[in-house]
């Protein structure tokens, strides 16, 4: 049976800018999130992670933070689905999608649209099922002097 598939885009949008002075060489990491759907369908909060430290937990209310140049970076995005529009865990998984981008101030995509990876489990809390989207930037790292524009996308299927 095919059910119809109806998308409700949540963007959370970031940008990582690189800055030079005198005292410091290194990308800041801002972060602007967007509002739920009206079923509630968001982003609770974005892990960022180089070298293996949390550098920074972004939440709804956005912010910014300093990265290192030349360094991976791993991504946990944090999602909610309410659970009146899934059956299970497993579409709770299925039935969410995070896409990524970054694109550096030339326009040359490092990630276009790029479909971060499933943590593999949900976890039903009330009324939302909880679930965890994770990705490594680890080619065409940041360097100091670039300015990097990136995009989060999160879309609920049901």
């Amino acid at each position: 049976m095919n059910k119809p598939i109806l998308a409700f885009g949540l963007i959370a949008v970031f940008c990582l800018a690189s800055i030079v002075n005198n005292q410091f060489q290194g990308s800041m990491f801002v972060l602007t999130v967007y509002g739920a759907d009206s079923y509630g369908n968001d982003i609770t909060h974005i892990h960022v992670y180089q070298g293996g430290s949390l550098l920074v937990n972004f939440t709804t209310t956005g912010g910014s933070q300093r990265i290192n140049d030349s360094v991976s970076i791993h991504f946990e995005v944090y999602v909610k689905i309410n659970s009146s529009l899934v059956s299970s865990e497993a579409e709770a998984i299925s039935y969410t999608r995070v896409n990524m981008s970054i694109m550096n101030v030339n326009t040359t995509y490092i990630w276009n649209n790029v479909a971060l990876n499933s943590s593999g489990t949900a976890t039903l809390i009330g009324s939302y099922y909880y679930h965890q989207k994770y990705g490594d930037w680890t080619s065409s790292l940041p360097v100091a002097g670039a300015t990097y524009n990136c995009s989060v996308v999160y879309q609920a299927y049901f």
